[in-house]
């Protein structure tokens, strides 16, 4: 009796047996996957796929073949094989005896089959704007901020899941620039502080939206710049909102608001000599600490040189080292000894 009549679970298209762990349909595995030499081998997926009413797992494959539903980047293994990352159509082998589709029910089957066919379209397996709801249906939530929860600099596919269309992945920051007056009496300048950085870095595709999203939100409540950006901008309103790689320095437009009268700083060039001065207070505090030990050595060194207790190994390292500053070490020893003898006498 053949391998397919007698294997009580799944067969891939190509005749791999499968079957999923006990009391689990979140992981799967190769039928006697002792044998290293079969060309697919388990990899833990922590979804089931559907995709034209079969599920779909996902392993790593020596030999993709042409029934693979997707084949994913080349990598290699330890032993010099290459592997591919493929997800695979299962069918239900003739001995089937498991219920998965019970299981899950039909809406989450439509829901993951919907995913699965999207995942084939655009490449990207999991979006954080979208969900499912009660019926199995797609909610999207399209926002900027759902688009950065996963990942440092947020979702970095190269093709959105949702627009199914490119995406522009170069890092940049949301920055503002505000206006404020200066000094007192009659001597008032107007300046014009650049770069404050709002939010970022964030991957370009997501700032944009996230500067459209906020500027809606702060049209509608100004108050919204004060709660959360108060420190930052010092209490005023931007005039200026926008997106730039690093400091966003403008040189043109830099002399444009100073051919008007403005003085222009950056917050970048504030922050790097507030940093600078933090160094050189740093560095202050360091050689008064480095000064006052080295003081406190001498002192000890003085104090075992005129010691008769102190062992001559100690004698002849303070000689050393008090050599090593040129300090007269006997005129500083035989002063203390006179000290000694006319606080005794």
């Amino acid at each position: 009796m053949s391998e397919e009549k007698t294997f009580p679970g799944y067969i891939t298209e190509c005749g791999v047996p499968v079957q999923f762990c006990v009391n689990s349909t979140w992981s799967w595995e190769i039928a006697g996957e002792k044998d290293y030499d079969k060309p697919l081998s388990s990899f833990a997926a922590s979804v089931i796929y559907w995709h034209g009413g079969n599920e779909v797992i996902l392993g790593m494959c020596k030999q993709p073949c042409g029934a693979a539903l997707h084949i994913g980047p080349e990598s290699t293994l330890s032993d010099g094989l290459k592997e591919h990352c493929v997800y695979c159509k299962v069918l239900k082998s003739k001995e089937y005896n498991g219920s998965f589709r019970k299981e899950h029910g039909e809406y989450h089957i439509a829901y993951r089959s919907w995913v699965f066919h999207r995942f084939l379209e655009t490449g990207v397996l999991n979006c954080g704007c979208i969900h499912e709801d009660e019926n199995g249906k797609p909610v999207i939530r399209y926002e900027a901020d759902r688009c950065s929860t996963f990942q440092q600099h947020g979702c970095e596919h190269e093709i959105c899941f949702i627009t199914k269309k490119n995406r522009n992945l170069a890092l940049v920051n949301v920055l503002a620039d505000i206006k404020y007056q200066t000094g007192e009496g009659f001597i008032e300048s107007e300046v014009i502080e650049k770069g404050i950085k709002l939010w970022g870095p964030l991957v370009k595709d997501i700032a944009d939206r996230k500067l459209k999203e906020k500027l809606r939100q702060y049209k509608r409540w100004p108050e919204s710049w004060q709660y959360e950006h108060g420190r930052k901008l010092h209490g005023c309103i931007p005039f200026r909102v926008y997106t730039a790689r690093g400091s966003g320095k403008d040189l043109k437009q830099d002399l444009a608001d100073i051919a008007e009268g403005y003085e222009v700083i950056h917050t970048s060039d504030l922050q790097k000599a507030a940093a600078s001065q933090k160094r050189e207070r740093k560095a202050k505090r360091q050689q008064t600490k480095v000064r006052r030990q080295e003081k406190k050595n001498i002192q000890n060194w003085l104090a075992w040189l005129w010691d008769d207790n102190t062992s001559e190994t100690l004698k002849r390292h303070a000689e050393t080292e008090l050599s090593k500053r040129n300090i007269n070490y006997s005129a500083a020893v035989e002063n203390q000894r006179t000290e000694q003898i006319s606080l005794i006498m």
